[in-house]
């Protein structure tokens, strides 16, 4: 529920405990106007998806090939030999994306424009159908992969939500891409799961997320890095390592970025959590972030 209230995030560097902090906002809360804490009653059905030990298997063979025989990290190819089981495997691979988009999106502000970045085969809407169907949000669904949206497009029709989404294939940063979307600057709510450390030009792909906001709009990610107090440690560097394999990059300076108001967003939550990879006794970091979209004055200074 903090994250529903237009929190100021404070550093762990210099306030450890942020309880005390947190409680004395909760007298006073600064809420959107158009708050609506009916959506905090939504009600969604649990998830049907579950892995199978064959598919799983299919889809470590497939990284691990990959990882040793590619040199050129190719997403669209990565993922098409592995469409059909890709949901179930990633199940545990990529954890908490249910509680970035239930508990950490402000579904409280009644967001209408939605774009997902990176929508892979639509997982994320899943958790939150009853959302967008109460909301009458318009979803934009964007990814590189034609074999993913495809199998996004049965599941968007098995969910009822064909009127309420549209699909977009390819790259965010291409002008033809941003074509096809709300104008920059227009949209409520951007989303990215697992998909910023897979993009070489991360930093301009987050730079495009912030500028399809409006101000006050919020930008909710979450993604693999190495963990914030000890990014030199011996397991760090190899968690960086193995991902890198694959073409995922474990990269502090994603997070950093998007924390920096600098960059135009004021950080409304963000968490480091490790979790553990899939039959491995591997436990790499991965964080959530939720950032809300600052205006600018008549110098172009950002502000509040």
């Amino acid at each position: 529920i903090l994250a529903q209230l237009n929190p100021t995030m404070l550093p762990d560097t210099h306030y450890p405990d942020r309880v005390g902090w947190y409680l004395t906002q909760l007298w006073t809360p600064k809420l959107d106007k158009k708050f609506n804490n009916k959506n905090l009653l939504i009600q969604e059905k649990p998830s049907t998806i579950k892995a199978s030990v064959k598919g799983d298997l299919q889809v470590m063979y497939t990284m691990a090939t990959y990882g040793l025989t590619t040199q050129k990290k190719d997403a669209k190819a990565f993922y098409k030999s592995q469409a059909k089981v890709y949901d179930g495997f990633r199940e545990a691979l990529l954890p908490d994306r249910d509680n970035l988009l239930l508990h950490v999106v402000p579904w409280t502000t009644s967001p209408k424009t939605w774009v997902s970045v990176g929508c892979g085969t639509a997982r994320d809407i899943e958790y939150v159908v009853e959302h967008i169907k109460q909301n009458k949000t318009n979803v934009y669904l964007c990814d590189l992969s034609p074999e993913l949206l495809g199998i996004a497009d049965l599941r968007v029709k098995e969910l009822g939500l064909s009127d309420f989404v549209t699909f977009v294939e390819g790259d965010i940063n291409s002008k033809e891409v941003q074509a096809k979307l709300p104008p920059m600057g227009s949209i409520d709510l951007v989303t990215c799961s697992y998909c910023l450390t897979m993009i070489p030009q991360w930093e301009k792909a987050a730079k495009t997320m912030i500028s399809m906001l409006r101000t006050g709009g919020h930008l909710a990610i979450v993604d693999f890095t190495a963990k914030e107090d000890c990014q030199t440690r011996m397991d760090q560097r190899f968690y960086k390592f193995w991902f890198g394999m694959d073409g995922v990059w474990l990269n502090e300076k994603q997070p950093a970025f998007l924390r920096n108001p600098k960059n135009g967003l004021s950080t409304q939550w963000y968490q480091e959590d490790p979790s553990r990879c899939p039959y491995t006794i591997l436990y790499p970091t991965h964080y959530q972030f939720l950032g809300r979209k600052m205006g600018q004055n008549s110098a172009g200074d950002i502000k509040q």
